[in-house]
């Protein structure tokens, strides 16, 4: 009877999907953005006061156009780190998906008062004026993400969208 156990629970054991164990991993990954959330989610449910979980899910809820919760995380993490950067730039996008642009400025203003060669920060910035109808601030905003990192495919296709030279 004990050997048939054992063979059961053997069994068992190598035809049931082991626990994830590699939540962290999946929080770090790029581009399968349900598989960042899920991850992030457990890492949140570990360690519920760090704040780079809640800031790599907010982007992840963002690019699935989930901006209110995307926003809510962006929101906790700056409540636990208020000097994250990559924080308000992600708040930003948020607030740029629910069309709430001059809140989304002042997060691209925050951000690079905290990290002035931010890109992102200014991408975001660009974005937001544009949606404004500010053609020449956006115009700087572009042109100041080209300045810190040259050939940046975005920054120089808005420009061209908005009829301007890098």
């Amino acid at each position: 009877m004990a050997k048939v156990l054992t063979a059961l629970l053997a069994l068992v054991l190598l035809t049931t999907t082991p626990a994830r164990a590699d939540d962290e991993a999946d929080c770090r990954v790029r581009g399968d953005w349900p598989t960042i959330v899920r991850g992030c989610s457990g890492v949140i449910a570990r360690t519920p006061r760090e704040a780079w979980p809640y800031i790599n899910r907010s982007w992840a809820l963002e690019r699935l156009k989930r901006f209110e919760e995307a926003l809510a995380d962006a929101d906790q993490a700056l409540r636990l780190d208020p000097r994250a950067a990559i924080a308000y730039v992600n708040r930003a996008a948020a607030l740029i998906g629910l069309k709430r642009y001059d809140l989304a400025l002042e997060d691209c203003e925050s951000a690079l008062q905290i990290d002035s060669r931010n890109v992102l920060a200014y991408l975001n910035r660009g974005y937001a004026y544009e949606q404004l109808r500010r053609r020449d601030l956006a115009i700087e905003a572009y042109r100041q993400a080209l300045a810190l990192q040259p050939g940046h495919a975005y920054a120089q296709q808005a420009l061209k969208r908005l009829g301007a030279s890098p």
